[in-house]
């Protein structure tokens, strides 16, 4: 008997890809032994303050996907469930995606750094090429100097 049988309704799950889905299996078996391991030994203060604020997440995500509420708030209504699943097959392998994610991650750092580079290596022509330029410019006032100089050394009798 699965959740929705139960009658217990998972609130956000069933807007989800399958994908997404077993993703968030992997994540909950892992995340949940370890969440409970770390907090067992927290005061029930802090166990408290959690459940203080997850209880009102919980509630506005419940009235957020309530389609009449979606509908009086203007915002656009959730897809419908059977079409999600028709639009991304299930992975038998749920590390297939987070692997395909990493990879695509990997894939814009490197893309970012080599623009990066590129960017840096223009700048680096622009301030090498105002240096060259501040350079003549001191040079010609420099020789300038100098014919002044000598055409007032010429002058004098």
């Amino acid at each position: 008997m699965n959740a929705n049988e139960s009658g217990v309704k998972q609130i956000s799950n069933r807007y989800s890809t399958p994908a997404q889905q077993a993703s968030m299996k992997v994540m909950a078996a892992i995340f949940i032994p370890v969440g409970v391991m770390f907090s067992m030994w927290l005061p029930a203060a802090i166990q408290f303050y959690f459940a203080c604020l997850s209880i009102p997440g919980v509630l506005q995500t419940w009235i957020l996907f309530r389609p009449a509420v979606r509908k009086r708030l203007g915002l656009s209504p959730l897809p419908d469930p059977k079409t999600l699943a028709a639009a991304s097959p299930a992975s038998k392998n749920p590390f297939k995606n987070f692997k395909q994610s990493i990879q695509d991650a990997q894939k814009g750092f490197t893309e970012r750094r080599a623009v990066k580079s590129q960017a840096s290596a223009a700048e680096r022509r622009v301030h090498d090429e105002a240096a060259l330029q501040e350079k003549y410019w001191e040079t010609l006032r420099d020789r300038m100097a100098e014919q002044e100089r000598m055409k007032k050394m010429n002058k004098r009798p």
